[in-house]
């Protein structure tokens, strides 16, 4: 074939070679054009790629609750905390994250009986040592002949004090349970009484 031939049938062949790529690469263009927004001035004007999720601002909680602690005494305690966990060889992060929640629920505990303690009538402590001889717990009518027998005897301070508050002051302490109309001793009753004995408390005389 001559020149002047193959430069006639080169656009037929250009054609088709193009329509052979259409075919072949469909897909790809496909893509391609679902990213594209428009042809403009300066020429094919991609989409921009999707923008990524700002990333999460800095819990601020933790250290919010560090803050509400600062000031002196603490990190004079702080101090002596650490030098008592090296003096008992407590090195590793488990062992004194082990030794620190204990701790901390020692604390708690010692401070929710003390509480308890500051502010328990001796009826009530009458009651709980009566509910604790009893595990399968008892109607809640069976245990108001203490309450009927305090406020007779201290009627200025029973004298608008029903006998559901009367259950309920043992009960926001965690001392005794309440379902439907029985009451139980709970271990937190169990282990207050014991708290008593074990800090040698003297017992309540009044209400």
């Amino acid at each position: 074939m001559s020149p002047e031939g193959l430069a006639l049938n080169w656009p037929t062949s250009a054609l088709v070679f193009g329509l052979i790529a259409l075919l072949l690469f469909r897909p790809q263009l496909k893509a391609m054009l679902e990213r594209s927004k428009k042809i403009g001035p300066s020429g094919w004007e991609g989409q921009e790629p999707p923008q990524l999720p700002a990333p999460p601002k800095e819990d601020q909680s933790a250290q919010e609750f560090f803050r509400s602690f600062e000031n002196a005494l603490v990190r004079e305690h702080e101090e002596r905390i650490r030098t008592d966990m090296s003096a008992r060889k407590l090195e590793t992060p488990a062992d004194r994250e082990k030794a620190l929640l204990k701790s901390l629920a020692l604390t708690q505990i010692g401070t929710r009986f003390e509480l308890a303690y500051r502010g328990v009538y001796a009826s009530q402590l009458a009651l709980l040592v009566h509910l604790n001889a009893h595990p399968d717990g008892l109607p809640a009518s069976a245990l108001q002949s203490f309450y009927e027998d305090a406020a007779k005897a201290f009627p200025f301070l029973y004298e608008n004090y029903s006998f559901d508050g009367y259950l309920s002051f043992l009960e926001s302490y965690g001392l005794i349970t309440r379902v439907h109309d029985m009451v139980h001793m709970s271990l937190a009753g169990r282990e207050f009484l014991k708290y008593i004995v074990d800090t040698r408390k003297a017992l309540p005389t009044f209400g």
